[in-house]
């Protein structure tokens, strides 16, 4: 999804994150929940606390140094979060992130749970008593909440559940055995499921960009393809209609992230297209040209006029319909309205592919990260995004911050601290030559 000349200018930091995140991400989740979780789910305790936090010196901004193997609970500006990747939030104002932990011990990382109270407290959540400490997942691709309160992602071919009390089961498919068959629950299968999102009445959606398909799945476990095929390979470019249709006929490239609306219509990010699935199952291209027909990686515009990057990019809806994209090739933030027209938030840059004959070009930033106004903010490697009391919030795993986006488009660091590992000084916040 990145090409050399981008992953070198993030520096070796970026490339141990980004091959975790590849491993464990896919997309949305990031509707507008319903209930929130109970207070049993909130607690856990900080590890390591952060003492003397260091000043990089000679660089043209400094910034706090933390060692990622770091986590802190508490309030919004004390927290410290890891790695930050997708969000999800319920009706209560709780937000749900994915994060990181990293086992020095054995070079490895694993998957938390963080949990952003109505009131802005930071917890790491716990599992059910009897097995005590933290949740810990090898991946977890995405995350979202259900009207209950509970908790799902995907993970090892499945897709689990987590309750208010902390428990975690199967609810679909079968750990480690991967496959595409429809069915009840324990008859189905799921292919490496890459994003999920729930919708009001508890039905779950998942895609799979192994398979190309859009699964639901309902509250009692059934596993239904609603859209996509994988059966006849990728020769429908050719087709002379295009790919949209109705369910099983419509053709998907790389369905990475999902999102729902209070109307059920579902959302999809398809390399650099949103395509939306409506109740009845018909699909259709709310924005991005159609398919293979450019490789421009950037364009605001109505509907085929707008251009996303391809790289996989997580996505919210709120309850009318207008749909924020966290374009991570582009580093801005995309809103979509309702009737397609695609504007952007945040300063615009690509550090993957600047010009059309493919020639890099760096961009003449002095920083890659500010807060103001949406026409001068900067983000850096967007990750996840979320919708919560009317704002929008989207996680930067480099940054290892989430910022907010006011009604209005201004954005401000919400929760954590810009963080960086002391053994890559270089990452993030160099400035390229």
């Amino acid at each position: 999804m990145s090409s050399t000349v981008g992953w070198k200018r993030f520096g070796a930091a970026w490339i141990a994150a980004a091959t975790t995140l590849l491993a464990a991400c896919g997309g949305g989740g990031g509707s507008d929940g319903n209930t929130g979780l109970g207070g049993a789910m909130g607690g856990g305790t900080a590890s390591s606390p952060v003492s003397g936090i260091q000043k990089e010196k000679g660089t043209q901004e400094e910034l706090p140094l933390l060692p990622l193997k770091q986590r802190v609970d508490g309030p919004l500006q004390d927290a410290r979060f890891v790695g930050p990747m997708r969000m999800t939030t319920d009706s209560l104002g709780n937000t749900y992130v994915v994060d990181q932990l990293v086992i020095t011990e054995y070079g490895s990382t694993v998957n938390i749970i963080r949990k952003i109270d109505s009131r802005g407290n930071v917890t790491t959540l716990k599992a059910a008593e009897k097995d005590g400490g933290m949740l810990q997942f090898e991946r977890i691709a995405d995350i979202a909440v259900d009207s209950q309160g509970t908790l799902y992602v995907p993970s090892e071919h499945a897709i689990k559940k987590i309750d208010a009390r902390g428990n975690v089961s199967v609810f679909a498919g079968k750990p480690g055995e991967p496959g595409e068959q429809d069915g009840a629950a324990g008859e189905g299968r799921l292919a490496w499921p890459s994003s999920i999102a729930v919708d009001a009445d508890g039905a779950v959606y998942v895609s799979s960009s192994m398979a190309r398909t859009i699964r639901k799945i309902s509250p009692e476990g059934k596993i239904t393809t609603i859209a996509g095929s994988s059966k006849d390979g990728r020769t429908w470019r050719q087709r002379p209609g295009g790919d949209d249709g109705d369910g099983l006929d419509a053709r998907f490239v790389d369905p990475t992230s999902l999102a729902v609306d209070g109307k059920k219509n579902v959302y999809v990010f398809d390399f650099g297209r949103v395509r939306k699935i409506a109740p009845n199952g018909a699909v259709s291209t709310l924005a991005g040209p159609p398919a293979f027909s450019t490789w421009k990686r950037y364009a605001d515009g109505l509907g085929e006029q707008a251009i996303f990057g391809f790289a996989e990019s997580a996505m919210a809806a709120d309850a009318d319909g207008t749909v924020y994209v966290a374009d991570r090739e582009n580093n801005v933030v995309r809103k979509i309205s309702p009737a397609g027209m695609v504007t952007t938030i945040g300063k615009r840059y690509n550090l993957q592919a600047q010009n059309e004959d493919g020639t890099l070009t760096p961009p003449k930033l002095t920083s890659y990260y500010e807060d103001g106004a949406s026409s001068s903010a900067v983000f850096e490697n967007l990750v996840g995004i979320t919708i919560r009391a009317g704002m929008v919030y989207v996680s930067e795993i480099s940054s290892a911050t989430i910022r907010q986006i006011s009604a209005d488009g201004v954005v401000s660091t919400w929760a954590g601290v810009r963080s960086r590992s002391p053994e890559y000084p270089e990452y993030p916040g160099t400035i390229p030559p």
